[in-house]
């Protein structure tokens, strides 16, 4: 299961003997779970405490109980043979293991259990969703009257309470909002990456969690974002501005092999690139359109608007770059216009898409 790889990484994170490859699972595995990054978060916390004080006898026995618990995947009660034979570096490794996978038994076990009931209390009744395959988008229309377009492979959900003390929604993807005016209930999407608090207006919102990119574009009206960051401040938007945050990874594997997340935030103006379409929001029109795009994110963008997989036989021509647009497209079509302007090979069969 997720959890126990969760745990299993973050052990070894405190540990500091994890390969850059496990520091990137254990980052998108926390990217994707808000409440596995708030646990995380807890046991940060809870490291800058001294947890035992000057008792090192009951911390090594602490430390080597625990330790054996958590080589039996968490199934055997901690026993009192306290006999392992270990060397100084081994003996640090199980210290700091130890130490991550006691908390979690203790910590985490209140932790997951008080959030579990407080979204049981949250949302008592069903949470409503509507979820988009690959290929697909849809129009809703929400127990207020916005109206939202979601694109392919995303999806939305809001509460009980949803026009009645709020207007919270949660997204996930990409949608397009049209958004009733009410000033008593503000009506907030929530991301991973940031909320977006709106009154009534028309904008677009941009986050998928296996890219590293969040967007929000502003149509008209006003929208204040709050990034998820919290040195970074709120923004209120302006029509046809558009909020991006980048996220950054920066590893150091040479001294504590930690993995450091810097985002990048950008304001930038939106401008129109064909007949008052903007690039942002062409797709609300089955139109397809990239500014400065790598062939590999229009790859990713082409697996979800057609339900395809596609391959790199190379890497030569993941470096291209595409400034185009395309109006009520088909794959061919969309393929034969890149390949006019960069050339490259590809094919297609059983709905893997091979590039060379």
């Amino acid at each position: 299961m997720q959890e126990n790889r969760f745990i299993e990484l973050l052990a070894k994170k405190k540990s500091k003997e994890m390969s850059l490859l496990e520091l990137r699972e254990l980052s998108q595995i926390i990217d994707s779970n808000p409440e596995f990054a708030a646990f995380a978060q807890s046991i940060e916390e809870l490291y800058k405490t001294n947890l035992f004080g000057s008792d090192q006898q009951h911390e090594q026995k602490y430390i080597d109980g625990h330790w054996q618990r958590f080589l039996n995947k968490i199934e055997t009660p901690v026993t009192n043979n306290f006999s392992l034979n270990k060397s100084k570096k081994i003996y640090s490794i199980i210290k700091f293991s130890a130490i991550a996978a006691s908390v979690i038994l203790i910590v985490g076990a209140a932790f997951f259990y008080n959030y579990t009931e407080t979204k049981k209390k949250d949302f008592s009744k069903q949470i409503v969703s509507t979820t988009t395959n690959r290929g697909s988008k849809t129009k809703i229309v929400l127990p207020d009257s916005s109206i939202v377009m979601l694109n392919a492979d995303s999806k939305l959900s809001y509460g009980p309470d949803f026009n009645i003390k709020n207007r919270n929604v949660q997204l996930m993807g990409e949608a397009f909002f049209e958004v009733k005016h009410n000033v008593s209930l503000p009506f907030v999407i929530h991301t991973d990456k940031a909320d977006i608090k709106v009154l009534g207006t028309v904008f677009n919102v941009r986050y998928y969690p296996e890219e590293s990119i969040f967007e929000t574009t502003l149509i008209k009206g006003r929208v204040e974002v709050i990034p998820a960051e919290k040195t970074a401040k709120k923004v209120i938007l302006k029509p046809m501005e558009k909020y991006t945050i980048t996220k950054i990874d920066k590893i150091d594997n040479q001294v504590f092999r930690e993995e450091i997340k810097v985002p990048k935030l950008d304001l930038t103006q939106v401008i129109a690139i064909h007949d008052s379409i903007i690039a942002e929001t062409a797709w609300t029109q089955n139109h397809l359109s990239f500014v400065n795009k790598s062939l590999v994110e229009i790859a990713a963008e082409l697996e979800r608007q057609f339900n395809i997989q596609v391959v790199f036989k190379t890497n030569q021509s993941k470096s291209f770059h595409y400034t185009v647009y395309l109006d009520n497209y088909s794959l061919d079509e969309a393929l034969n216009a890149l390949q006019k302007l960069k050339k490259f090979d590809y094919s297609l069969n059983n709905n893997i898409l091979i590039i060379d």
